[in-house]
Order: structure tokens, then C-alpha cells, then sequence
């Protein structure tokens, strides 16, 4: 398949993923002629959504491996000193909690992957948990990765979508603070005012909303046992 031929290809699944339909409109396709960014709005938010689609079928097929490589593990098949640069997924997640990273936690993980491409399927809604945080943010990674590879010399693409992407989408980024070691420690901070919510290991798949005020994620990544 030529360079061109899978660039139409990745345009034309941008069909399977309706729910984030308003992307073309989110990246300035609106806004005043002054206010505007540089470039081709529909096409960049197709060029989006059907890197976003491969990338959901990527990472859904990956957690699978991760799971099956995990399940040898706990069965004595691999050495126990597995390391989770051996994952596929897992090692995309903030290292200082590799060592929690086990099958229960990558079927949630896998359950909230699957929850965020519901909605880009049938309809947008705010990101209910950190775990559904960080999975869009590996995905937008991943569809980012494909974009980029696939448009670097088009110029009819927006160059500032996945900022604009970043700032729409997500209610907040404080979970980027885990993969920096400099900030250690940050996630059990009590202080209600210096307080970033959920970021603690076991509050990644908690609602940051009551089930009055706003989504839910579905049942199984609610699971903790």
C-alpha cells in the first residue's frame, strides 16, 4: 500500500468514529477569519479521527497482550522479573506504579480504553475518571504518532490541533504530573486547597462526578476486586 493509498485509508475510517464529529468545528472551523488557525479543518479533523479509530484497535488488541504476558506471569510460564517495559500498553503509564500494574488492573484499564472509544463512536462525553484520563491521552499519543508520520510535509493540516485537542477534551491534565519524578509524592497531599483530585493509585477509576452531575464510567472499571 502507498504513502497515499493509507493516508485515504485512515481519512476514510474517519466514518466509524461519529462521535467526535465536532472535532472540524473545535479546531477553528467557526471562528473569525482573524481568529482562525492555518488550515484545512475537515480534512484535518478526518486525518484525527481515523488515526484515532487504528489507534483504538491498537491499543484494544495490545491490552490483550498485555493481559495474556501477565497471566503467564502470575502462572509461573515467564520469569517473575518481568519488567514493564515488556508491556505493550502498561508502559505507556506513569513507572513509579509499574508494581501495581497487575491483570485486575489491566482488564479495568482495558474496560476504560473501550469506554472512551464508546464515546468517540456514539457520543462525546466528559472523561469521568484519571484511568479514562490517561487513556485517551495514550490514544491521542498513538493517533498523534500516525498523523504526524503520515502528514509531515501537508500543509492543509491544522498544526496546533492536539493543543487545541488538549485543552477542549480533558477536564484537567494533572495526571501528567505522575510521570515526573519531580513531582513524587504529589498524589497524597491532603490539603484540600493544594490538593489535585483523584491522582492517588487507588482513586484512578473513582467518578469525578456524583451520578447527578455528570458521567459515569460503565461497571467493570468501577471493580476493584
Amino acid at each position: 500500500m502507498t504513502h497515499e493509498e493509507y493516508l485515504a485509508t485512515i481519512v476514510n475510517n474517519a466514518q466509524m468514529l461519529p462521535g467526535i464529529n465536532f472535532l472540524a468545528d473545535l479546531l477553528g472551523k467557526d471562528d473569525e477569519e482573524d481568529d482562525r488557525p492555518e488550515g484545512d479543518f475537515d480534512y484535518t479533523a478526518d486525518v484525527i479521527r481515523g488515526a484515532l479509530f487504528l489507534a483504538s484497535l491498537q491499543m484494544s488488541d495490545e491490552l490483550f497482550s498485555d493481559l495474556r504476558l501477565l497471566d503467564r506471569k502470575y502462572a509461573d510460564e515467564v520469569p517473575k522479573n518481568i519488567l514493564i517495559e515488556d508491556t505493550m500498553v502498561l508502559c505507556g503509564l506513569p513507572q513509579r506504579y509499574a508494581h501495581r500494574y497487575d491483570i485486575l488492573f489491566a482488564q479495568r484499564f482495558l474496560m476504560a480504553v473501550a469506554d472512551v472509544s464508546s464515546y468517540m463512536t456514539n457520543g462525546w462525553v466528559a472523561l469521568p475518571t484519571v484511568a479514562h484520563q490517561m487513556a485517551f491521552n495514550l490514544l491521542l499519543n498513538n493517533a498523534e504518532a500516525v498523523v504526524d508520520a503520515l502528514t509531515a510535509s501537508d500543509d492543509r493540516v491544522v498544526p496546533i490541533w492536539r493543543g487545541i485537542m488538549d485543552m477542549a477534551l480533558f477536564r484537567d491534565k494533572d495526571f501528567e504530573l505522575l510521570y515526573d519524578p519531580k513531582f513524587d509524592g504529589i498524589e497524597d497531599i491532603q490539603d484540600s486547597k493544594a490538593r489535585y483530585e483523584n491522582l492517588n493509585f487507588d482513586d484512578w477509576f473513582s467518578p469525578f462526578f456524583g451520578p447527578d452531575s455528570g458521567p459515569l464510567p460503565s461497571p467493570y472499571p468501577q471493580k476493584d476486586t
